[in-house]
């Protein structure tokens, strides 16, 4: 054509168009070659578990589940498995994101990719293969993250595998069809103008730099420890518009501690009621439940060996229940005394010593025995994220709704709601779990009869939890975030 100035633009172009997706590319790579890099390649392998010094190192891959290894002060933990001799710290940054060393002791359970920071040599039984702990599923997660392909990137593929042949069509007819039937003149015109589709309609950058995009995205947010499940997921990031978190775990820390205990029945001393607690309590994986077996021993209570515990059940968004000598025993929420009928019994002075401990923030608990109604209430209190009001602040800056769903009484998550900025009127209270998947089928409700938008999904909702009670509204939200 001659049109040395236009070629040379175009070249130029499409080099620094290639540069920067080498670059893109080139970080997404390291990044996640950095994730699996925290995968160690060799084991210290004892050989004799009568002579711990007798050590030979081989590949991970050698391990099975009960061997025996070493881990030094600065070697990574080859597999998942539990301490068997030695304390230390461990550097789980990898794993939780936690920058602070753990420490960890005889029977504590440790995961592979973690690193021994402290002075003091660990021997750790395994108890899963080196290709299935902790730090290899993070790896495989993020690997098939990358393949889980978007709307986005499906519709550009096939978009450009019409788009691409039809041009192309297109660009031959121009340059030669009129060559046939007008003659050289004309043909000259059109070829240039053939050329120039070629050169125009070109769909590189768009099928090129589509998935360039989301490989570089979610390498770089794996990098930094957080997991997106594909493109699919990092895309539906960008169309949220409210973010339901629960309470306990999440804008908290879910570490608890006794603030007061209240005895209701004078025929049950405070350390019946403590032995009461602590039997109910020490069956229980509930987060409050560790703070009150540690309370009780705080109070040199230790559970009777002589006591059996029954029918042990967990009744969801209430409390537990069980049968202790004989009698039905009962510990939860005011809801859970309202449907068995101790609440109405309860001295008024009571009633109103539990309302103002849910409104100064805490959560209230009651102990109930058959045949003698409520025998003592306590109050407990947990601890706000050190994050969470920057976080809440945060994304409320960026025109996000933020709803809190929690099964606690309403006075305590009205006081969380006030410490960390959320409107009252954003705030859901007393919520069983099924409750909870409600009020997200409600706002993806609302959303669909309102909101109209070119995309059929903007305005998606994020569920934030991380306990097993949350699991159904987790289940229905549009965008889940677990918090471990």
């Amino acid at each position: 054509m001659g049109e040395f100035e236009e070629a040379a633009s175009v070249s130029f172009l499409f080099a620094v168009s290639e540069f920067l997706e080498a670059r893109a590319a080139s970080q997404a790579k390291e990044a996640l070659d950095s994730i699996v890099n925290l995968r160690p390649d060799h084991a210290n392998l004892v050989t004799d578990p009568s002579n711990t010094n007798a050590i030979a190192i081989v590949p991970t891959s050698y391990l099975s589940l009960g061997s025996l290894v070493s881990v030094r002060m600065g070697d990574k933990v080859p597999a998942d498995g539990i301490i068997s001799v030695g304390q230390s710290y461990l550097d789980e940054s990898s794993l939780t994101g936690e920058a602070t060393p753990v420490q960890r002791c005889p029977g504590d359970l440790v995961h592979g990719g973690s690193i021994n920071v402290g002075s003091t040599r660990l021997l750790i039984h395994t108890t899963k293969m080196a290709d299935d702990s902790a730090i290899s599923r993070l790896i495989r997660i993020v690997e098939e993250a990358q393949v889980n392909r978007s709307r986005t990137e499906t519709m550009v593929d096939s978009f450009a595998r019409v788009y691409t042949p039809i041009v192309f069509t297109l660009a031959l007819c121009m340059c030669t069809i009129p060559w046939i039937f007008f003659g050289s003149e004309m043909g000259r015109r059109w070829t240039m103008n053939g050329l120039i589709i070629l050169v125009i309609a070109c769909p590189c950058a768009l099928t090129i730099s589509t998935p360039v995009t989301y490989a570089a995205g979610l390498a770089a947010a794996a990098n930094h420890g957080i997991i997106v499940k594909g493109g699919c997921h990092l895309e539906s990031l960008g169309k949220v518009r409210t973010i339901v978190m629960d309470k306990t775990g999440t804008i908290t820390e879910g570490k608890f501690r006794l603030v007061d205990l209240i005895i209701t029945n004078d025929k049950v001393p405070r350390r019946q009621a403590m032995e009461l607690l602590a039997l109910m309590e020490s069956h229980s994986a509930h987060p409050l439940s560790a703070t009150l077996v540690n309370a009780a021993q705080k109070e040199g209570i230790t559970l009777p060996k002589d006591a059996v515990v029954e029918d042990h059940t967990t009744l969801p968004g209430e409390g537990l229940s069980a049968v202790i000598d004989q009698k039905s025993v009962y510990i939860g929420n005011v809801r859970l005394f309202r449907r068995i009928g101790f609440y109405e019994n309860l001295e008024e002075i009571h009633k109103k010593s539990s309302v103002e401990w849910s409104k100064s923030g805490c959560t209230v608990g009651f102990l109930g025995v058959e045949g003698l109604g409520i025998v003592a209430m306590f109050c407990v209190s947990d601890i706000l994220r050190d994050e969470a009001v920057d976080v809440i602040a945060s994304l409320q800056t960026m025109a996000l709704d933020v709803i809190m769903i929690t099964g606690d009484s309403e006075g305590t998550a009205r006081a969380v709601a006030n410490e960390v900025g959320i409107d009252v009127d954003h705030v859901h209270s007393q919520c069983l779990p099924v409750d909870k998947m409600h009020h997200i089928q409600r706002l993806q409700g609302s959303r669909s009869r309102h909101e109209i938008s070119i995309c059929d999904n903007q305005g998606l909702v994020v569920m934030v939890g991380d306990g097993v009670n949350d699991a159904p509204a987790l289940r229905t939200a549009d965008v889940v975030s677990n918090i471990f």
